[in-house]
C-alpha cells in the first residue's frame, strides 16, 4: 500500500515559525574577548619578567587561536593583595563589556594571579561576577578545583621566597650591612655596604654646615628650591626633608635595628 506524503501539520508550521523568532533574538556568534595579565613584586623581579610572561600569554593565545584585547601588568606590587591598580582596571574592563561574550585573562601562571588563599577568594569572586575565566599559559582553563590548589601552592611558594630574603637580610646586617633607603650622600658598594658618594655628600655638608651656623631651617629650604637643586624623594625640599636629613643618624654613624635582627 502506497504512503500518503507526508505535508506536516499546523503543529510543524507553529515550530518553525516559533524557531524562527527565536533565532532572531539569539546572536549567532558569541564573542570572545582577551586580556593579559601580568604581574612582579618587589622580592628580586624585574621589568624583564613583564616581557617574559606578556611573551608567554601571547604564544598560548596564538596555540589557542584568541586575539588578545589589551595587556595588563602590575609592577613591584605584591600578589598577596587583592586590590592592585592594573588589575583593578582589567576587571572593570571585563564588567563594561555587554551582550553574549565570552571573557578569558589569561595568566603564565596561577602565582602571577594570586600568592595568597585570601587573595585568591577575592580576585576569584571578582572575576566570577563579570563572567570572566582564567586560563594559564602553560595549562589552560582554570577550572574551580584546580584553582584554590594553585593558589595554595603559590602561597607557600611565596612563604619560602620571603623566608630567604629575610635571611638574607639578618646576614648582611650581621656583617655590618646597610638595609634601608639610601641616605643622601652615599652609594652602595656591591657589597651591600655604604660608600661615600663623592658628589651628592657635598650637599649633605653644606646643610650640615649651614645649620651649624644658625642658619633656619626654612631659610635653608628656600634657597634650595630658588637654586633648584634636586630634592631626595619629591620636586621641591620641605622643612621636614631637611629636618629629616639633619636627624639621620647614619650620618655620625649609626644605624637602627630591630632588637629581632
Amino acid at each position: 500500500m502506497e504512503e500518503a506524503e507526508n505535508n506536516g501539520t499546523p503543529f510543524d508550521e507553529y515550530k518553525k515559525m516559533l524557531q524562527a523568532k527565536l533565532k532572531a533574538h539569539i546572536p549567532s556568534t558569541v564573542t570572545t574577548r582577551v586580556f593579559g595579565y601580568s604581574r612582579f613584586s618587589t622580592l628580586g623581579q624585574h621589568e624583564s619578567s613583564i616581557e617574559r610572561q606578556e611573551t608567554s600569554i601571547r604564544a598560548y593565545a596564538n596555540r589557542e587561536n584568541l586575539t588578545i584585547d589589551r595587556l595588563y601588568a602590575d609592577r613591584g606590587v605584591s600578589g598577596a593583595l587583592s586590590e592592585r591598580a592594573e588589575l583593578d582596571k582589567m576587571i572593570a574592563a571585563c564588567g563594561e563589556i555587554v551582550g553574549s561574550r565570552r571573557i578569558i585573562v589569561i595568566v603564565e601562571s596561577m602565582d602571577r594571579l594570586v600568592r595568597s588563599i585570601d587573595a585568591f577568594a577575592a580576585i576569584h569572586t571578582a572575576l566570577a561576577k563579570v563572567g570572566a575565566v582564567v586560563h594559564e599559559a602553560h595549562r589552560g582553563e582554570m577550572d574551580d578545583f584546580q584553582g584554590p590548589i594553585q593558589a595554595a601552592f603559590a602561597a607557600a611558594d611565596r612563604n619560602r621566597i620571603v623566608q630567604r630574603l629575610n635571611a638574607g637580610k639578618r646576614q648582611l646586617v650581621a656583617r655590618g650591612g646597610y638595609m634601608g633607603p639610601l641616605p643622601t650622600g652615599y652609594r652602595r658598594d656591591g657589597t651591600g655596604m655604604l660608600a661615600v658618594d663623592p658628589e651628592s655628600s657635598k650637599l649633605v655638608i653644606e646643610l650640615f654646615e649651614r645649620r651649624a651656623e644658625g642658619e633656619t631651617i626654612s631659610s635653608i629650604v628656600k634657597d634650595l628650591n630658588e637654586r633648584g637643586v634636586p630634592a631626595p624623594k619629591s620636586k621641591y625640599w620641605h622643612r621636614s626633608t631637611v629636618s629629616r636629613l639633619l636627624t639621620n643618624t647614619i650620618y655620625i654613624g649609626l644605624t637602627a635595628r630591630r632588637p629581632n635582627g
